[in-house]
């Protein structure tokens, strides 16, 4: 049963409501569910191949939905970020200004009662964000999406409602019905917002747990019973540091929350992929002994998690809980075994059929294969058209954004590499006609062109901060890895114009939180230009997104602090460009940078099982083929 009986909610300067007077104790079972990262997949239908079966779809979400709420007698449903952007399919509603957001319509059909915005749901800037928001019948929470950041935490300007208190009728196991104040609240990862010099407003964001500190005492003081944290934020360190991007370990271990909802990193949790830790028992589902559910993306998993609340002398209390990541394909198959709902597959079925339409059109003629099946471990055909394109687009529209006299160079990575989105989530273009589908392949988020002015020393650290997600190539050592399976691979940035090698005998210089770990060490070797030593002191302009701009990535601070201004031209729009203005495009290779270390040193890596069949597109002698693991990854060696 849904909880609507009582619908009013409040935020920080509503009304506190009181609890009912019971004299005996009170035992109630209160369901949370969430999804998180749907990234507008409402179909299991992917639309960069132009395949069905996707393993995933919020359409199949929203029977497990149904199906979950009729198992238990209190529930509330939330959503924890980056709903509004991410798939193709929204591309094709951008500019549709009046009527309501179709995510935001199937999920006021499902009765959502709270959600927190993502990173991403800021890509296509505040206005279009705040309009979205604003049509839905549930509120949106968050701490730390700031308009001004504050000399304090306490003088900050937030977009959204820092909290809210759900006022809902629950049931005990008696059959009695109470009122519980639950408090929700919501976190982004720091840095992530993109920038665009159009809006009014910068988005700021302040740290996750210096947020967090600030708000729940506010919370428990306006009368929450029991919390619940939307923290769009991955599973990562132990540790907290200012400003880190995947904060829940560090989120949990603060007093005052009692449940946590994670997303950001497209992890499930629990699940079998985990090694407990001190602090993580994926067993049971907790994270410094508290329920956290992580339930995947793109709708692959409905995040459960049961509470057993216990009240004495007015006090709620969690007693116990269970925690559970529900998939909509159990069998890790590509065909969801969940039905989709029928209610929301009518919703979206004439935006499907006007996404094929637009993805199906041409913009031009391919010569050779594009693929990032190699993209970590050897140069890329399909980086280097994005490299091309953005230097292309510079040089014919930006002259007066930029010093001529300065060498352009472009940096870009591999967006689909595999990761959390499977052995499937891989770049691959055919030769012949270039169509729009083939841009989302190729580039698939919404991000913006954007100019930094930098020295020598800081492209040196730059490139430091790229090469620092591999591991270190010991000699001697057998079942070595490329790079950790929990390290994104976007992290990965190669500038095209530079020639350099990487030396993995060195450890990496920067750690994953873009700070220097090893200050004596460095692994980028032989750095030329034109043939040339890039020179400290000489400056160059770089050609990068407005993701990295904003600190995206945790790249060094002293690499972004010179911007350029150029208009907030989206990536995609400019690859249309670049396709229409070569309509014949076969694109070359340029063997631009490689790997060194002690010789005869072997380091495994995972691609698409398609990989085997195309390694003649790649121009590297040092890698071989050999299995396939238990998730349906190839597996490559890579010889130094």
């Amino acid at each position: 049963m849904h909880l609507h009986s009582q619908v009013e909610w409040v935020g920080p300067l509503g009304k506190n409501w009181p609890l009912t007077k019971c004299p005996q104790d009170v035992q109630v079972k209160l369901r949370v569910l969430a999804t998180t990262d749907l990234h507008m997949q409402v179909l299991s239908y992917n639309y960069q191949t132009d395949q069905e079966g996707y393993g995933q779809g919020f359409a199949h979400t929203a029977s497990l939905i149904r199906q979950a709420r009729q198992e238990v007698d209190n529930s509330i449903l939330v959503d924890n970020g980056d709903l509004l952007c991410g798939a193709s399919i929204d591309a094709s509603i951008i500019t549709d200004s009046t009527s309501i957001h179709p995510m935001i319509d199937i999920m006021d059909d499902l009765g959502y009662d709270a959600a927190t915005p993502g990173n991403h749901d800021f890509d296509y800037g505040l206005a279009y964000l705040l309009r979205a928001t604003m049509q839905a019948k549930f509120p949106f929470v968050s701490t730390n999406a700031l308009i001004n950041l504050g000399c304090k935490s306490d003088k900050d300007h937030a977009i959204f409602s820092e909290f809210i208190i759900l006022k809902r009728q629950v049931t005990d196991d008696a059959g009695n019905q109470h009122i519980l104040n639950i408090g929700i609240t919501g976190f982004l990862p720091p840095g992530s917002i993109p920038q665009f010099d159009t809006n009014a407003y910068q988005i700021q964001t302040r740290d996750i747990i210096q947020s967090a500190t600030k708000i729940i005492p506010r919370m428990k003081a306006a009368g929450a019973d029991i919390i619940v944290a939307l923290a769009h934020s991955g599973i990562g360190s132990e540790t907290h540091v200012t400003n880190m991007e995947n904060a829940i370990i560090p989120l949990a271990a603060i007093d005052g929350i009692d449940a946590i909802i994670a997303g950001h990193k497209h992890q499930v949790f629990p699940g079998p992929d985990w090694i407990d830790t001190p602090v993580i028992d994926s067993e049971n589902g907790t994270i410094q002994g508290k329920p956290v559910v992580a339930p995947g993306c793109f709708g692959s998993h409905l995040g459960v998690l049961d509470l057993d609340l216990y009240r004495h002398a007015n006090k709620w209390i969690v007693q116990g809980h269970k925690s559970a990541a529900r998939a909509v394909s159990p069998c890790n198959v590509s065909t969801p075994s969940t039905k989709p709902d029928p209610t929301v597959a009518k919703t979206i079925a004439a935006l499907h059929a006007k996404m094929l339409d637009w993805t199906a059109q041409p913009i031009g003629q391919n010569g050779q294969r594009l693929t990032s099946f190699f993209a970590l471990a050897s140069p890329s055909r399909a980086v280097q058209t994005i490299q091309r394109a953005q230097a292309w687009y510079v040089k014919t529209h930006f002259s007066d954004h930029y010093d001529c006299a300065l060498p352009l160079l472009s940096s870009a990575c591999a967006f689909k590499t595999g990761g959390y989105g499977g052995p499937l989530n891989y770049t691959d273009i055919l030769p012949g006609i270039l169509t729009k589908r083939c841009l989302a392949d190729l580039y698939p988020f919404h991000n913006h062109i954007a100019l930094l002015q930098m020295n020598g020393a800081k492209l040196s650290e730059w490139l430091e901060r790229a090469a620092s997600v591999f591991n270190t190539a010991l000699p001697g050592i057998d079942n070595q890895t490329l790079k950790s399976s929990d390290v994104p691979a976007y992290l990965y940035e190669t500038i095209l114009e530079l020639d350099y090698t990487i030396d993995l005998s060195q450890p990496a210089r920067y750690d994953q939180f873009g700070q220097i770990a090893e200050p004596a060490t460095r692994r980028i070797k032989n750095l030329t230009y034109a043939g040339q030593p890039v020179c400290r002191d000489k400056e160059y302009t770089l050609i990068t997104n407005n993701f990295r701009q904003g600190g995206g990535g945790y790249y060094p601070a002293i690499c972004l602090q010179t911007h350029l201004h150029v208009p907030a031209i989206a990536m995609q729009n400019i690859l249309v460009a670049y396709f229409e203005a070569y309509p014949d495009w076969t694109p070359p290779l340029d063997q631009h940078w490689r790997f060194t270390g002690a010789s005869g040193t072997r380091l495994t890596f995972r691609s698409s099982p398609k990989a085997y069949d195309h390694m003649d597109d790649v121009e590297n002698s040092n890698i071989q083929p050999l299995g396939t693991d238990k998730a349906g990854y190839r597996l490559f060696e890579l010889i130094l």
